[in-house]
């Protein structure tokens, strides 16, 4: 019944807008906002929404939105000196919707010039007005069944002339619109869009001009939490032309708090026909509290039975527990005098334990200082009696001689011992480097999986010799391979193959000197 109800009501204004159209006008100002708030509820700041709430559930919004140059002459895209009719606008938009049966969604929202600036170019228009009254918009909106992923919806909007024309907010006759719109959601991605007709009296203003158009507008927004951000396009296409349709877009971030949602775009105009501004700024306060469903009001009932079961059964545990903690008091009391004994005795001993171990931790501290600092001199000393084949730098380990290995094998060849030997003597020579990345590098010949894995391999041959016969302790070392990633020369040449395959010492952490 409400169904047949709001399409009739649909084709009943549809009428009055299209008699009015056919009337003859003469040129004058017109509504001039190309920017038109979707209704109170509404995610995006361009696209209607396709839902519509529970019975009488309501929503509110107000809006604000702020341009620079909406109204300017031009001819043939050139600027007319002192055709800015309209330079300044700030308007405001008072909204709200509720909802009918679950099924149609009612809206009327109120526009208001707060301020406006702007000049008289011609004599047939008058000089913008500061501050008036737009034309207030009824609209209605019936969801239509899913396409595939997304939701649909048809809607309908009346301007009913309550606005002033001095302040180019009204066309002084009534305007109609229908619009199909669409929306759906993918991960964190909502995405809308909307196409509709627009019927309304024709204005010529001599350089421009007005009338009937395709209305569009598509969005979309990345949502994290309470966050939203993304872009929105909106405009008209008139049959009067492309230069007299107005096209803009924003950039909209949205942030939502229980019953209230806020927002904030920045936008510019994507021509030059009459509405569409180089400068915009629209924010949003929304309020829309959520709607008790049935869904919601079984929940309720659940939630309040689950308490009250909880509640239940939290008596009678208080009430055994009360009964529990009586008789086991007269316990509790005879046995805390020989726990309190116990306990100090506990705690003497644990504080002798203590003592002992402190004791003993220095002695062993004291005692590896000593055979560090004998190891790094002993060290030392080997590395001065020997020809030097490494070189330590802030960064690095410097083998001045590659450590060599069996051909496809990780088995080291005797020729690298002597090699090894003395990076062990630098390490035990500064026992300050407290972490070294033995890294594995191959040159690009062969499958890169196995390079990968055998220049793994590799590292960790070199890091179980110094383990076990250059006497590194294992903590300080870390072996990784690499492959072919990472080569130093080209691999197109045998020479720079070689280079390529190689073992590095990287000092990845030192104890700071206290």
């Amino acid at each position: 019944m409400s169904r047949r109800f709001a399409l009739r009501g649909l084709a009943a204004a549809l009428l009055l807008a299209a008699c009015a159209a056919a009337r003859a006008q003469q040129p004058g100002p017109f509504a001039l906002q190309t920017y038109e708030p979707p209704p109170a509820g509404d995610r995006f700041l361009t696209v209607s929404g396709t839902g519509v709430p529970d019975h009488l559930a309501p929503a509110a919004a107000l809006v604000l939105s702020a341009a620079a140059d909406p109204l300017v002459l031009r001819v043939n895209g050139q600027y007319l000196p002192g055709g800015t009719i309209v330079h300044r606008q700030l308007w405001a938009y008072a909204q709200g919707s509720v909802g009918i049966s679950g099924r149609v969604l009612l809206e009327a929202t109120l526009p208001m010039a707060l301020s406006q600036s702007g000049s008289r170019p011609l004599t047939d228009l008058p000089q913008v007005t500061s501050s008036a009254l737009g034309d207030l918009r009824l609209g209605a909106r019936l969801p239509l069944p899913r396409f595939g992923p997304l939701t649909t919806a048809v809607a309908a909007e009346l301007w009913l002339p309550t606005g002033s024309q001095d302040a180019f907010a009204s066309d002084g006759s009534p305007r109609f619109g229908v619009r199909a719109v669409a929306a759906g959601e993918s991960g964190h991605v909502e995405y809308g869009g909307q196409l509709g007709l627009l019927w309304r009296s024709s204005q010529d203003l001599v350089a421009t001009s007005t009338g009937s158009a395709v209305t569009w507008a598509v969005a979309a927004a990345w949502r994290e939490g309470a966050w939203r951000a993304g872009p929105e396009l909106y405009g008209r296409y008139q049959f009067a032309g492309q230069t007299t349709s107005p096209a803009e877009a924003l950039l909209a971030g949205h942030w939502s708090h229980g019953w209230f949602d806020t927002a904030l775009a920045f936008g510019t105009q994507l021509n030059h026909a009459p509405g569409a501004a180089p400068y915009r700024v629209v924010a949003r306060l929304s309020w829309s509290p959520p709607s008790r469903s049935a869904a919601g009001e079984a929940a309720r009932l659940a939630a309040d039975k689950a308490a009250r079961d909880q509640a239940a059964v939290q008596q009678v545990a208080a009430e055994q527990a009360s009964a529990e903690k009586a008789a086991a008091e007269a316990a509790v009391q005879d046995r805390a005098a020989r726990e309190a004994a116990a306990v100090r005795a506990a705690a003497e001993k644990a504080a002798a334990e203590e003592a002992a171990m402190d004791r003993a931790a220095r002695e062993a501290a004291s005692d590896r200082a000593a055979a560090e600092a004998a190891l790094a001199v002993s060290a030392a000393a080997k590395l001065a009696a020997q020809p030097a084949v490494v070189k330590l730098t802030a960064e690095k380990i410097e083998i001045l001689q590659a450590v060599q290995f069996e051909l496809n094998s990780d088995a080291l060849r005797p020729v690298s011992t002597p090699i090894l030997q003395q990076v062990a003597w630098v390490l035990q020579a500064h026992p300050e480097i407290s972490r070294v990345l033995i890294e594995g590098h191959s040159d690009s010949q062969g499958d890169r999986p196995l390079n990968v894995k055998l220049s793994e391999a590799r590292a960790r041959k070199v890091m179980a010799w110094l383990v076990k016969q250059g006497q590194i302790a294992p903590a300080r070392l870390e072996a990784v391979g690499h492959g072919p990633d990472r080569p130093v020369a080209s691999n197109q040449t045998a020479e720079g193959r070689a280079l390529n395959r190689r073992v590095e010492f990287k000092i990845e952490g030192r104890i700071p000197a206290s």
